[in-house]
């Protein structure tokens, strides 16, 4: 399995010393909270993926305060040119083997604690696992009623936290697994 955390992409051995460099200036220049939700959410300091709840519950704030803390620190990151040094690292270094990830393609999309919104938009489109999730693209998401740019990027995000993205190509014979397994634990 591929690296799954920003802390691993600053550990990697191909990262230019002067990037990692730029890439922790630009986390030091956010306020003390959000450098937190930062470095919690996105692994910096625990090998896990934790959820908005978790990120709540450590920095000791309401979910909602929680969520608007990592969107600000995200907001701010996003506007500095290493953010395309994050970006671009994490979706180099988060590649990972569909074979190994198997358990979680199987698990129900409900698993990644997704706004209601985007549960509710899922259901509608019969995205009940997360290995049809993962098999959409990004205009196919957007084509669904009530499936906006907000939920998109709260799929997004998630999916990339595990190593994951929309649009992946899962092998016939892994894709014929998980169907005939789904079809299993639906006729239950």
């Amino acid at each position: 399995m591929g690296h799954l955390c920003l802390a691993a992409v600053l550990e990697e051995k191909t990262v230019s010393t002067q990037d990692k460099i730029l890439i922790c200036e630009a986390l030091k220049e956010l306020y003390p909270k959000e450098a937190k939700a930062i470095n919690f959410y996105f692994g910096l300091k625990k090998p896990f993926f934790p959820t908005v709840d978790d990120l709540a519950k450590m920095l000791k704030v309401s979910n909602w305060h929680a969520k608007d803390i990592l969107d600000n620190a995200l907001k701010k990151l996003k506007h500095k040119k290493e953010y395309g040094l994050i970006k671009t690292y994490l979706a180099n270094s988060t590649q990972i083997n569909l074979y190994d990830a198997f358990p979680l393609l199987r698990m129900p999309a409900k698993v990644f604690n997704l706004s209601l919104r985007s549960r509710n938009c899922m259901t509608a489109g019969s995205i009940d696992y997360v290995w049809q999730l993962i098999q959409k693209t990004e205009q196919e998401l957007l084509s669904m009623r009530n499936f906006g740019h907000k939920s998109l990027m709260e799929i997004v995000q998630t999916l990339s936290r595990v190593g994951l993205r929309l649009g992946m190509k899962i092998p016939d014979d892994l894709l014929a697994q998980l169907n005939k397994e789904s079809e299993q634990t639906d006729s239950i």
